[in-house]
């Protein structure tokens, strides 16, 4: 898994578009211009870039245009300057922070993490920043998007491979969580299901419940309380992370006597 992987996904025309509307938003640019045979993939390539990019907090995604008519694409600007420094000095700050984190072993760096930001964001369905990572990590109040967005940055910055996954709760709520690749494999990370308002989706069905109850899990695991579209997601987490890391059983040596 690569950083960019909803870009991978991509066709090339898209990835042509990927690469015009990346470099338009990084520079905050007030109207994007692109060839116009990809303007049906707007959308659709808008999504794969906030979705690889989480460090991009002063757009939500939406536009104005008329892709049946015009290559051009007016982006919604939805962060003020100050508020993209005070997101930057956090960023620094946060990559301060993790210095010593990222030398652990990665288990350690996931848990420490997952523990840190469950502690210092609070699940807030009424913050006008919920949805990104400005809202999670510099006004500390995010729901499920906004967290993930988090959580990837953090990861990365220690070193680690994550996207995200949009999907449902309990096969109705929209909602989005994190998928890690370790190096002993891939696994779902949800840390929104550690907040104790969502026990009652565990419990109600008589599953254990604890704040680690989703924290990097395989498909048939995190299945029992999620859905998404399986057959399309091309990364599958096959085992929970205490059964992936677990030392192999071995044969005990048998000593031949002649």
């Amino acid at each position: 898994m690569c950083n960019e992987f909803y870009r991978s996904l991509l066709s090339g025309k898209e990835d042509v578009l990927y690469s015009i509307l990346l470099q338009g938003l990084r520079n905050r640019t007030q109207v994007i211009r692109f060839p116009l045979s990809a303007t049906i993939s707007v959308n659709r390539v808008l999504g794969a870039i906030l979705h690889d990019h989480p460090e991009i907090v002063w757009t939500n995604g939406q536009w104005s245009g008329e892709p049946e008519k015009t290559s051009v694409a007016i982006p919604k600007y939805t962060l003020s300057e100050d508020g993209i420094c005070a997101f930057q000095r956090e960023a620094t700050l946060m990559a301060e922070v993790l210095r010593p984190v990222a030398v652990l072993p990665e288990r350690e760096r996931v848990r420490w993490i997952y523990d840190f930001l469950l502690e210092n964001i609070v699940y807030d369905l009424q913050s006008p920043h919920s949805q990104d990572a400005y809202g999670a990590l510099v006004e500390g109040h995010a729901v499920c998007r906004g967290i993930t967005k988090a959580v990837q940055l953090l990861l990365r910055a220690c070193g680690l491979e994550a996207t995200t996954l949009d999907g449902k709760l309990n096969g109705e709520a929209l909602h989005t969580w994190n998928v890690a690749t370790l190096a002993v494999g891939s696994f779902h990370l949800d840390l929104t299901m550690g907040y104790p308002m969502f026990a009652s989706l565990y419990t109600g069905r008589g599953l254990p419940y604890s704040r680690y109850a989703a924290f990097c899990v395989s498909d048939d695991t995190l299945r029992q309380t999620h859905s998404w579209d399986y057959a399309s997601f091309p990364i599958h987490c096959l085992h929970d992370l205490s059964e992936a890391s677990a030392p192999k059983e071995s044969k005990p040596k048998t000593i031949l006597k002649e």
